[in-house]
C-alpha cells in the first residue's frame, strides 16, 4: 500500500520511501516531470531549451564617500539623516576605533566601520560597502571631485533631466557639465568642452561647434522621416546660423594669428 505523496518530500528529496533512483521508486512519473527529485532530477530531461547567457553589468555612475572616523557628521549631513554616526564603543580586532555608521538601507539598517565607503545609489538609495570591493567595482570619475551647480534657464523644462555645470572653473566659462535624470539623479551623460587655448593645452575636450554639429544630425535626421515639421526645420536654420558666427569669429581670430591663444582680439 502506497502512502501519500507530498510535494514537498518529492521536491527535496528526504523521504526515500518516495524517492529512489531505481525502479522501487514510488514517486508518480506525473510529479517527477512536473517537481524532480533529489534522487530522480538526474534521470529526468527537461522539455524546454535551457539556455545561460552571458551579461555585462551597464557602467553605473554613483557617489559615494569613505568614512575616516571624523567626517561621521559631514556623511549625515550629505544624506539627510539617513545615516548616522554611533558612541564609540569598545574597540576590538574588526574595529580598532570603535566608531561607526548605522546606514538605513532598503534591507534595513547595516552597519559601516572606519574605512568602509558610504554610496549613494542610481535611485537615491544609500548602502554601505567594504573597500577592497569598492575598489574591485568602481573608478573615480573624471572631474567627480569638482562641486557643481544646476544650470537655471527659463527654456529649460526640467522634466525630465536637470542640467549642471562645475562652480569654480577657469578661461571665463564652465568646461565640464552633468546631465541628471530628474527622477533617480543619475548622472546620464558629461560633456566636457575644451579647457584653455588648444595651442597652451592642446585639445582636451569638445568644442561648441562640435555639440551644435551633434544636435544639427539629429534634427536633420528627424526631418528625413515621418517626424518632420517647421519647427525642426526652423531649429536646423538657426543652428547652422550659430554655427557659421562661430566659424566667422575663428576665421578673423586666424587671419589676425591669435586662434588658439588667450589673447583678446
Amino acid at each position: 500500500m502506497l502512502l501519500e505523496v507530498k510535494y514537498e518530500d518529492v521536491i527535496i528529496g528526504i523521504n526515500p520511501q518516495y524517492c529512489g533512483a531505481d525502479e522501487n521508486c514510488h514517486v508518480p512519473d506525473e510529479i517527477k516531470e512536473r517537481y524532480g527529485c533529489a534522487a530522480c532530477r538526474p534521470k529526468l530531461k527537461t522539455k524546454k531549451e535551457f539556455k545561460v547567457e552571458r551579461y555585462s553589468k551597464k557602467p553605473v555612475v554613483v557617489e559615494a564617500v569613505q568614512y575616516n572616523g571624523s567626517n561621521g557628521l559631514d556623511i549625515e549631513n550629505w544624506l539627510d539623516r539617513k545615516v548616522l554616526e554611533s558612541p564609540v564603543l569598545e574597540t576590538t580586532d574588526y574595529n580598532p576605533s570603535g566608531k561607526y555608521l548605522q546606514v538605513k538601507t532598503l534591507e534595513g539598517t547595516m552597519t559601516a566601520i572606519v574605512g568602509d565607503y558610504i554610496i549613494k545609489g542610481v535611485k537615491g538609495e544609500f548602502y554601505p560597502c567594504k573597500p577592497d570591493v569598492f575598489e574591485m567595482s568602481y573608478q573615480k570619475e573624471s572631474g567627480s571631485s569638482k562641486e557643481m551647480v544646476e544650470v537655471k534657464n527659463p527654456l529649460f523644462t526640467q522634466k525630465y533631466t536637470v542640467v549642471y555645470a562645475e562652480k569654480d572653473y577657469k578661461y571665463n566659462a564652465p568646461h565640464l557639465y552633468h546631465v541628471i535624470s530628474e527622477q533617480s539623479g543619475e548622472i546620464l551623460g558629461a560633456v566636457h568642452f575644451q579647457e584653455g587655448p588648444i595651442r597652451e593645452t592642446r585639445v582636451n575636450g569638445v568644442m561648441n561647434e562640435d555639440l551644435l554639429l551633434m544636435v544639427l544630425e539629429r534634427l536633420n535626421c528627424f526631418q528625413n522621416s515621418e517626424f518632420k515639421c517647421r519647427e525642426n526645420a526652423l531649429a536646423i536654420t538657426k543652428i547652422e546660423e550659430a554655427v557659421m558666427w562661430l566659424r566667422k569669429r575663428t576665421m578673423g581670430r586666424e587671419e589676425k594669428g591669435i586662434e588658439g591663444t588667450h589673447k583678446v582680439g
